[in-house]
């Protein structure tokens, strides 16, 4: 022990009985006008990616014709491949999705 500080003794500690001073610790030393000065700006708003819109667009394509194909084969049509993919083609065609077909 070092003025008060530490294990009196690191038997039984799993230490060797250094002891270190915190460097991570920080210090409330600065003013609130320092403290504001480090503070950054809000965050600049940015357009979204068009490959990402395009990719999103895709992907509720692609779950719109998985609930057709689930719905058809609950009704247990026959040809249900190509009815998914004329779906397909027409919603991708279209740049919108087809909401209900009427079979």
């Amino acid at each position: 022990m070092y003025n008060g500080i530490g294990l009196t003794t690191p038997r039984g500690s799993g230490t060797n009985g250094y002891v270190m001073r915190n460097i991570s610790y920080l210090r409330s030393h600065d003013s609130a006008a320092d403290r504001a000065a480090m503070e950054a700006p809000p965050m600049k708003h940015r357009e979204p990616d068009k490959e990402i819109l395009e990719h999103e667009r895709k992907r509720k394509i692609e779950v719109a014709c998985y609930e057709l194909r689930v719905q058809l084969e609950d009704e247990e049509y026959v040809h249900i491949v190509s009815f998914v993919m004329f779906f397909r083609h027409a919603s991708a065609s279209e740049g919108a999705i087809v909401a209900h077909m009427s079979i």
